[in-house]
């Protein structure tokens, strides 16, 4: 059996990338290791912060970050000290940061919400998009809010390809002078205006 780890925070081996940790050598080993101890909760949380492939982010009421994990600071090009010397401001475009757009923040900060899509900024200004959830806490009596961000990016590209494709066929389909047919399963399922005229 190999050793296990001592100190079930110990950063990330070099090279790994948050959530592709060898989950057969360092989780699996710390909780064994530890499972006895009365902060098990405590171990597992942290476990699940370190290792999670989504950004989990901890602010204030003000907007400033009090924590971030890897994935969160891998998703963003920002190291963690950068995040906790700034606010959620941070990652918005110039245009996105008015009155009212903070104002919208500070209600999800306060009510929470399951999952809604964003447009942020990375370190080097290109755009991202991402899934957010928002779940308030309290924690010795002082709110705290917590955010998870996943990269979307890409699967959003795919589906704006696709619903860009759609449109192009379908206006290509209805205005054509030729007469076309949509069969399925030796079914008639659509036509144009060609093959009525």
């Amino acid at each position: 059996m190999t050793d296990k780890p001592k100190n079930p925070t110990t950063p990330l081996p070099t090279g790994s990338k948050p959530g592709n940790v060898d989950t057969d050598s360092r989780p699996i080993a710390v909780v064994e290791e530890l499972s006895g101890s009365n902060n098990l909760n405590v171990i597992m949380r942290d476990l699940i912060f370190q290792s999670s492939r989504d950004g989990i982010f901890v602010i204030d009421e003000n907007g400033h970050y009090i924590d971030v994990n890897p994935a969160g600071c891998v998703l963003f090009g920002y190291t963690r000290e950068e995040f906790l010397e700034a606010d959620v401001k941070l990652l918005f475009y110039e245009e996105d940061v008015t009155p009212e757009h903070m104002q919208h923040q500070k209600e999800l900060w306060k009510d929470g919400i399951d999952c809604t899509e964003m447009r942020l900024r990375k370190k080097d200004g290109s755009e991202i998009w991402v899934e957010l959830s928002i779940q308030p806490f309290m924690i010795n009596g002082v709110k705290r809010i917590l955010g998870i961000k996943r990269g979307i990016t890409e699967r959003r590209q795919h589906s704006l390809a696709l619903i860009e494709s759609d449109f192009r066929f379908r206006t290509l389909f209805e205005n054509s002078a030729d007469a076309h047919l949509i069969i399925e399963n030796e079914m008639f399922v659509d036509c144009n205006q060609a093959t009525i005229d």
